[in-house]
């Protein structure tokens, strides 16, 4: 449940940050009208579709791995959660009009006037998310030892089972039962 729930939130980080942040107007000499340009999470802040990547690793690594390094991968998900939500907090202020002319690039010169209109739905919905993956590392920190062992130990080989003399057993450990010993 609770990496499903991190799945689900980093996917919305993700789908959150392709969409428009800022509506950038560019106003122009006459008799040009102005340039609109909508800059999304991604372009104002690349780290943040990185950032749901690596909390979809993370929730990958901590469903196969044992107890400690599911802890380590647990911190990293926690971590990514966090960085998702100081992004889009950050995305929640209105840039500067020297930022706002980097990000909209050669539409706009240092000469025309830009006007931001601050677009806040994306950026409160990757914080929302952000918190929930940041919450799911907080619970595989804390709860992941009490989980099942997950894929690790389900195909490793019981410990009698490596001594045994069976000739399948032997055959698993690499020996050839074929060969008499000399």
């Amino acid at each position: 449940m609770v990496l499903g729930v991190a799945v689900i939130a980093a996917g919305a980080v993700i789908l959150a940050a392709g969409r428009p942040w800022l509506h950038v107007t560019v106003a122009r000499p006459a008799p040009f009208g102005p340039v609109i340009a909508d800059v999304s999470g991604r372009k104002e802040f690349g780290a943040v579709t990185g950032l749901a990547v690596v909390a979809l690793l993370a929730v990958l690594l901590i469903a196969i791995t044992a107890r400690t390094v599911r802890k380590i991968f647990g911190v990293l998900l926690g971590l990514a959660g966090l960085a998702c939500c100081w992004y889009a907090i950050r995305g929640l202020a209105t840039p500067s009009a020297s930022r706002a002319r980097d990000l909209v690039g050669d539409l706009a010169t240092s000469g025309e006037s830009v006007h931001v209109h601050q677009v806040a739905g994306w950026p409160v919905l990757t914080a929302v998310a952000g918190l929930l993956v940041m919450l799911a590392g907080i619970a595989v920190l804390l709860r992941g030892r009490a989980w099942n062992d997950g894929l690790s130990q389900r195909y490793s080989a019981p410990a009698a089972a490596a001594t045994s003399e069976d000739p399948w057993r032997t055959l698993d450990r690499g020996d050839d039962p074929t060969i008499a010993d000399r």
